[in-house]
């Protein structure tokens, strides 16, 4: 998931709460723009405009693989 922070106003016009993401798919790519509502202006979304993740899964502690817990053998086994 990537996430972005909506800007609080147009670049164009200066209209604060008017600007929302716009989605285009040109051959197969998805290519993401932010939009002004009040003058239709459109720009790019920059990477440095990405949130950084904050959730995060614990690692797997366990020692043991999957295999060697369900007792399954291995090929080496075999």
């Amino acid at each position: 998931m990537i996430r972005y922070l909506v800007p609080e106003q147009c670049i164009y016009c200066g209209t604060a709460g008017q600007v929302t993401l716009i989605p285009r798919t040109p051959r197969g790519a998805v290519a993401i723009y932010w939009h002004c509502e009040e003058c239709h202006g459109m720009w790019p979304i920059k990477q440095s405009e990405q949130l950084d993740e904050r959730r995060s899964a614990p690692g797997d502690r366990r020692r043991r693989t999957r295999a060697d817990r369900r007792g399954r053998k291995t090929l080496q086994e075999e």
